[in-house]
């Protein structure tokens, strides 16, 4: 008597290289997972994350597309400030893709922050933080953070 073996429930995910591969190239293209997944034969959307979490090649064939990504919403940017679209539309698409990029590598096109503070036993703390957008010289936002001074203790 041996062990009986339990058939697998479920659909088979269907991972291959091929569908993985194609899932990265139309990333890089600047397809958005929504829209690839809803065309024939690709994987749904919840399947691909689940597939990120189980297989560490895909994990890094999709990281470095949405890097290629952003770089090309970033020359997308320059293409569409030289075109002769209406100047309101053209930057509510250029902040758009300002934006995604940002969020898709936030060292080289996020937001730069500055932290600038100092400690002095004497002095309450001050600390300054200034956030500046990529490409800006000047600060867009200035704040500045004052501490109280503690208390005395009674003796």
């Amino acid at each position: 008597m041996g062990k009986e073996q339990v058939a697998k429930t479920g659909r088979p995910s269907g991972y291959s290289e091929e569908v993985v591969g194609t899932i990265c190239q139309e990333i890089m293209a600047g397809k958005s997972l929504r829209t690839i997944c809803a065309m024939e034969g690709m994987p749904a959307a919840s399947t691909v994350y689940a597939w990120l979490g189980q297989y560490q090649g895909f994990q890094d064939m999709y990281a470095h597309a949405r890097e290629v990504q952003a770089d090309m919403l970033a020359d997308e940017i320059l293409e569409i400030a030289d075109s002769d679209l209406d100047p309101n539309r053209a930057r509510v698409m250029i902040d758009a893709r300002k934006w995604l990029a940002g969020k898709l590598r936030p060292k080289k096109y996020g937001d730069r922050v500055e932290l600038d503070h100092k400690v002095d036993g004497t002095q309450p703390m001050q600390v300054t933080v200034n956030v500046v957008p990529c490409g800006s010289p000047e600060p867009a936002i200035e704040g500045e953070i004052v501490k109280p001074a503690l208390p005395e203790a009674k003796q």
